[in-house]
């Protein structure tokens, strides 16, 4: 019986919603009242039962929001069993490869960073139902994770684009933390066929991300090639309220390209490379230090 009633009282608050249905037995008093019907100890009485009423809806409503949160992280730890498994798979056996690859990023004065990714890829042999993108923390000297809050903060979504680089409708995104790696699984509205081409622009919004580099701690920025990639290109623009009146310090990787630096009239601080003809595998990238020779220099 009380599994009906709990039915019953799911069915009333999916329909109406909470709020309705508590209100509903004191509309009810006020009208039998008003008309009448009840009076006295018969109001005091119906009231009680009201208020039972009332604590069993509450009761039914916490235990319909706790059933549904089961639910929904079952339903995501599938979700991620089931394209962490196509992960694997696809990065042995190049489910997709990177036609082109350009990288953007914008750095303000608090370290909160803009980066947009816009990626051209040729599905493999089999087709393609999804693709992924990852990005992971910044901060060379951070030891500890980044907090549950601190992660809420973070904002991406990822769209379409086409040949003129106008951006389409939204792609269906499941993102996973992994260490300090956010990824972001994409979802395609109908499957990819085999050669054939998808552009995807990734954007994510990151507070403080580079908080670290413009306090003085040095910092990587480096790609590592899952699969094989004709171009990857990426320019890092800090925005003139950063204050690097002396530069950026930029220290390639060994064997990698030495980034270009530029200051603009406007008071930006510009890196940029481009990698070509990038194997599987391989890495590539530098490191960024904000602080000068001279300054480095006059402090031993």
């Amino acid at each position: 019986m009380y599994n009906e009633l709990e039915r019953f009282l799911d069915s009333l608050i999916s329909q109406y919603g909470i709020g309705k249905v508590i209100l509903a037995p004191s509309v009810l008093i006020g009208t039998l009242a008003g008309a009448g019907i009840i009076s006295g100890g018969a109001v005091s009485f119906v009231a009680t039962i009201s208020g039972l009423f009332i604590a069993v809806v509450v009761i039914s409503a916490l235990s319909l929001q706790l059933r549904a949160a089961h639910v929904l992280l079952a339903e995501r730890a599938a979700i991620m069993s089931l394209y962490a498994g196509r992960f694997t798979e696809s990065a042995q056996q190049y489910a997709y490869t990177i036609e082109d690859w350009e990288e953007k990023a914008f750095v303000t004065g608090s370290g909160k960073t803009m980066l947009e990714r816009w990626v051209t890829i040729l599905a493999a042999d089999q087709g393609l139902n999804s693709a992924w993108s990852g990005i992971y923390r910044a901060g060379m000297e951070a030891t500890e994770a980044l907090s549950s809050s601190g992660r809420r903060r973070i904002r991406f979504e990822a769209r379409s684009f086409d040949e003129n680089m106008e951006l389409g409708a939204r792609y269906d995104i499941t993102s996973k933390w992994q260490d300090d790696w956010l990824w972001l699984f994409i979802h395609f509205d109908k499957p990819v066929h085999p050669g054939q081409i998808v552009r995807i622009w990734v954007r994510w919004e990151w507070p403080e991300y580079y908080k670290g580099l413009l306090i003085g701690q040095p910092e990587p920025v480096h790609w590592i090639a899952q699969r094989p990639a004709k171009r990857i290109a990426a320019t890092i623009t800090f925005d003139k309220d950063c204050n690097l009146r002396n530069g950026i310090r930029v220290t390639p990787y060994p064997g990698s390209r030495m980034p270009k630096q530029i200051r603009t009239p406007g008071g930006q601080t510009v890196i940029s490379v481009e990698y070509t003809n990038v194997i599987p595998q391989s890495q590539m990238g530098f490191r960024l230090d904000t602080i000068s020779i001279t300054k480095r220099d006059t402090t031993f």
